[in-house]
């Protein structure tokens, strides 16, 4: 780098390398602070017959889900055409969940609710909330037992606020 026109000073030369590819997985079943480094990714089970819905942009196809997704569950709102993901959050999110090599939960099966247009925008809490009551409509008719529903969203500044949603999640939890 020292030769390059626009560096000026270089302080000192390192070698950097990527982080582990399971670096969330060292927290699963830890019991104190300590077993939470050191890469300790054992624990127990492997999600089977657990269903993760991802609230999100949608989910693509992978390699690393197989034929894990459930497109007869799956579903879209606002002005989507179909629960694929345009942005690649929700796959991401997917992949950190349950993917075949990365993922927590390598064999759960997903369940993707696009609610994320491809400007990564939604109409709000009434969108989450009619997509919570259909997870819950879901689980209840489908007597789903073992169940993650992950919503990886934040609020915009003009954000409304999210009322309902409390009693939806009570709703879920009760059951």
């Amino acid at each position: 780098i020292k030769q390059k026109t626009y560096v000026s000073v270089v302080d000192h030369e390192l070698t950097v390398k990527p982080h582990s590819l399971y670096w969330n997985k060292d927290r699963i079943g830890a019991r104190n602070r300590e077993d939470m480094v050191g890469g300790n990714t054992d624990y127990l089970g492997n999600g089977y017959g657990t269903y993760i819905y991802v609230v999100d942009s949608g989910i693509d196809d992978h390699i690393e889900f197989g034929n894990r997704i459930d497109r007869g569950a799956s579903r879209f709102f606002e002005n989507r055409q179909d629960s694929y993901d345009c942005l690649g959050h929700g796959t991401k999110v997917a992949g950190v969940a349950a993917g075949q090599n990365v993922g927590v939960a390598k064999a759960a099966t997903l369940i993707s609710y696009a609610i994320l247009d491809c400007n990564s925008r939604s109409t709000g809490s009434t969108v989450i909330l009619e997509a919570l009551q259909n997870i819950l409509d879901d689980v209840k008719a489908n007597k789903r037992k073992r169940v993650v529903v992950n919503l990886s969203l934040g609020p915009t500044e003009s954000s409304e606020p999210a009322t309902g949603i409390l009693d939806i999640e009570k709703d879920m939890i009760d059951e």
